[in-house]
């Protein structure tokens, strides 16, 4: 079930949760977390008859501290003789540790989910409608936190900052934009 981690005691990477046993399709595996925010099971590769008994993923999300999970593995064995034989199932439980992210990944993970849901096609001017990056004419209405779509964007702090703060100054969830004067040229 370990996926690519070295060890269930030092997890930092997706999980592979087996749906049968040996390949015997009778005996079928559904698995349970105790902490689904830090390892949820995702079936959404089993959507087909090719694919219906592929594994599991244990997705990871990685935090601020350690955290164990514990997975719990029903094993339900069906192969029963002429239907006079009860199903056996069967329970394990494996304790999975979660490193936390180190600095730099922590770094790593914010400006990539600041990349992607951080963007331009979400700013708009302070007045409604959408924001002409290539010609501003009005002070821009900035994301607030919650509009980011950022998940889990309470655990992070990040400031918008003008690098000529003569043109657009930021204040708080606003920028300012300073036109040029009549007959002065575009700035950028």
């Amino acid at each position: 079930i370990r996926g690519s981690n070295e060890s269930l005691a030092a997890v930092t990477s997706d999980l592979t949760l087996p749906k049968v046993v040996d390949d015997k399709k009778w005996a079928l595996i559904e698995w349970r977390s105790s902490d689904p925010s830090v390892i949820s099971i995702d079936a959404s590769g089993q959507s087909s008859a090719d694919t219906l008994f592929d594994p599991y993923k244990g997705v990871i999300k990685r935090g601020m501290a350690d955290q164990v999970v514990t997975l719990t593995a029903t094993f339900d064995y069906q192969f029963v003789r002429d239907g006079d034989e009860a199903p056996i199932t069967l329970t394990k439980q494996f304790d999975v540790r979660v490193k936390a992210l180190d600095g730099t990944e922590l770094q790593d993970l914010m400006q990539r989910e600041l990349d992607e849901n951080y963007t331009l096609d979400k700013l708009t001017y302070m007045g409604g409608g959408a924001l002409s990056p290539d010609a501003v004419d009005w002070d821009i209405q900035l994301l607030t936190p919650s509009k980011t779509g950022i998940a889990g964007v309470e655990n992070y702090q990040f400031e918008v900052t003008s690098s000529d703060p003569d043109l657009i100054s930021v204040n708080s969830y606003r920028a300012n934009v300073y036109r040029p004067l009549p007959g002065q040229a575009d700035q950028t």
